[in-house]
């Protein structure tokens, strides 16, 4: 047997008084998603990004008000670097995408993927991806199961077990623009390494 992460291996231990954990952190099962992978015609929604040689940029379900906004700068500030796919979960995020692509319409092309349960759509969306600005666990898990960065800003410690696991804790940021951009260009930097974590 094995447990979610080596935080809450720390907390056992602490509970029962010792070292006496001697089972292994377990890989989040979603990561198998990459082994039943299959293309499922993303093409499509790139063509009419009439893209111009710029990486990829997912952006995964931002639906509260602050997030749009990071959201939205995010974009702004970063059009002339990236194309921007926006993959939205359910309702409420497909409108904030819809939000976001309206208020960054003088400044970028996005497109919407909006079949909500097509995973192997957004898994392929992940792949044909230089990193993922996601909020919540599954997106990450999905992305990384493209073997594609994640930049993580949502919160909640089962997220920090999830990428202290795959050994991505530097890709955990802070819901400001500032540390984004920052997190953004390190992303673009250790894709390759990203990919050997995970390996290992």
């Amino acid at each position: 047997g094995s447990l979610r992460g080596p935080q809450t291996i720390d907390a056992i231990n602490q509970l029962i008084g010792g070292e006496g954990v001697a089972l292994p952190p377990v890989i989040d099962a979603g990561l198998l998603a990459s082994v039943y992978y299959m293309p499922q015609g993303v093409e499509d929604k790139l063509s009419l990004l009439k893209r111009q040689n710029k990486p990829l940029v997912a952006i995964n379900s931002l639906d509260i008000p602050y997030e749009i906004g990071i959201g939205v700068e995010f974009i702004k500030r970063c059009a002339h670097l990236y194309d921007f796919i926006y993959i939205a979960m359910d309702h409420k995020t497909l409108k904030a995408g819809y939000k976001i692509k309206n208020e960054t319409k003088d400044y970028a092309k996005i497109e919407i993927i909006d079949q909500f349960t097509n995973y192997g759509l957004i898994l392929d969306t992940y792949r044909k991806s230089a990193f993922s600005l996601n909020m919540k666990l599954h997106a990450s898990v999905l992305c990384a199961s493209a073997q594609t960065p994640a930049i993580s800003i949502g919160g909640g410690r089962k997220i920090d077990e999830f990428f202290s696991t795959i050994g991505a804790l530097d890709l955990r940021g802070e819901l400001t623009i500032d540390d984004i951009l920052k997190k953004s260009r390190h992303a673009v930097d250790v894709q390759e390494e990203f990919c050997r974590r995970l390996e290992g």
